[in-house]
């Protein structure tokens, strides 16, 4: 394997493992996007960790103080990690706004989800950019 497609699998794999759904605050008209058409049905793997473990998984950019959820999409696998508190077991709207995510839906004003999808499916296609397949 070329070193660029080693790098550009390493990286793929690295922001899939790193890609939070969501954060601190649940709003209603939160997930206003839908997902693409051809968003895959994912698998749904539920976790339940201390509330330490959830802001080191899902607060990648430090700037929430608290996070009460998370989903983490992995299209190499096809599934959707959802993280909540073990101490505190999470209303079922947060429950429904994590699912949301599983099922490509972006907050309002964001594409993370949406723009994964497309770059995984770039990847698999082989759009690299030497036009080489992986």
């Amino acid at each position: 394997m070329s070193q660029v497609l080693f790098y550009f699998r390493n990286a793929l794999l690295v922001f899939a493992l790193f890609l939070s759904g969501c954060a601190s605050l649940i709003l209603d008209n939160d997930l206003d996007n839908p997902p693409p058409p051809d968003f895959p049905k994912l698998t749904v793997v539920e976790h339940y960790v201390t509330q330490k473990e959830i802001n080191d998984r899902c607060n990648n950019d430090g700037k929430y103080a608290l996070i009460h959820a998370c989903t983490e999409v992995d299209f190499e696998r096809m599934v959707a990690d959802i993280w909540f508190d073990k101490d505190s077991p999470p209303p079922k709207s947060l429950i429904k706004h994590e699912l949301e995510h599983s099922r490509g839906h972006d907050h309002f004003g964001d594409s993370v989800i949406r723009d994964a999808w497309e770059n995984f499916k770039r990847s698999k296609r082989g759009d690299l950019p030497d036009g080489r397949s992986p």
